[in-house]
């Protein structure tokens, strides 16, 4: 297993925003999504607000893998379904985007985004 760099943890997981692009299945990456991002501890997470059901979550959990783009850093990850402990992951994106107003944060604490909640780890 390969871990972050005390650097890649910085610049990703401080940036605002991270553009996503998930792998198809024949080796190609898909355009690029505009997702936040958050760290805690040596970890990174991201929500789909759409759920589930969302179109990028849909492309990026088929292969679970893909690419991130933050603060000059591009790198291959892998994503995997989180089904652990939400509220510390909450307080994070509470604490985070807190300068955006709480109704555009809420959308990452409802029921649905919480169920679309992915680990983002290197490759």
């Amino acid at each position: 297993m390969v871990n972050w760099t005390e650097d890649e943890l910085n610049k990703i997981g401080s940036a605002t925003e991270v553009q996503l692009c998930s792998l198809r299945s024949d080796g190609t990456y898909r355009n690029p999504v505009t997702i936040w991002i958050v760290r805690m501890g040596s970890n990174l997470y991201i929500r789909a607000v759409s759920g589930v059901n969302g179109k990028w979550y849909k492309h990026t959990i088929e292969e679970n893998e893909g690419r991130i783009t933050a603060s000059g850093k591009e790198k291959d990850v892998y994503f995997e379904e989180y089904k652990g402990d939400q509220i510390p992951i909450d307080e994070v994106y509470k604490s985070k985007y807190e300068s955006f107003g709480y109704s555009i944060i809420e959308t990452t604490l409802t029921t649905q985004a919480k169920a679309a909640t992915l680990k983002v780890s290197p490759k």
